[in-house]
């Protein structure tokens, strides 16, 4: 009788914050982790990061807290890795939605206020695709303030 060696190569899942980042990308809602709001942008960034990496860097992963894991991110991004994926993502109708009931009842909008200006230099960070579904999405002050970004 021939014995064949079985290597078996168990997958190393999220676990401890990864599994709570995990749970924001497979219930598609923002969560707040040890006091830190994550969206589900970057909670499917971080696990596309997660699935990425090699065993070892799992488990530091997986060990970490928010802040650690906020610092990889960060890293990552920086030397590009992410950049396709970033720059090919878009807004969930889920997020479209939530957009247009939160603007859908603003009156009118203070260009001076601070509120405004931080909304501003988020739209300047989004790549073009995002922005165009943005002016496309008919909200009401966003739609046109992306538009405007466009130019």
């Amino acid at each position: 009788m021939i014995k064949l060696n079985e290597s078996v190569n168990e997958a190393i899942e999220p676990s401890g914050i990864m599994a709570k980042i995990n749970k924001i990308v497979q219930d598609k809602q923002a969560a707040k982790i040890s006091g830190v709001l994550v969206d589900k942008f970057s909670a499917g960034i971080m696990m596309q990061i997660f699935n990425a990496v090699n065993d070892k860097a799992k488990k530091d992963m997986n060990k970490g807290n928010i802040r650690q894991v906020q610092v990889i991110l960060h890293k990552v991004m920086k030397q590009n890795k992410v950049k396709e994926s970033v720059k090919e993502a878009k807004f969930s109708n889920d997020q479209i939605e939530i957009l247009r009931k939160s603007y859908g009842t603003l009156k009118t909008m203070n260009p001076s206020s601070p509120t405004y200006k931080k909304f501003i230099k988020f739209l300047e960070k989004l790549p073009k695709n995002q922005l165009k579904q943005l002016a496309a999405a008919k909200i009401k002050w966003v739609s046109m303030l992306a538009k405007n970004r466009l130019r």
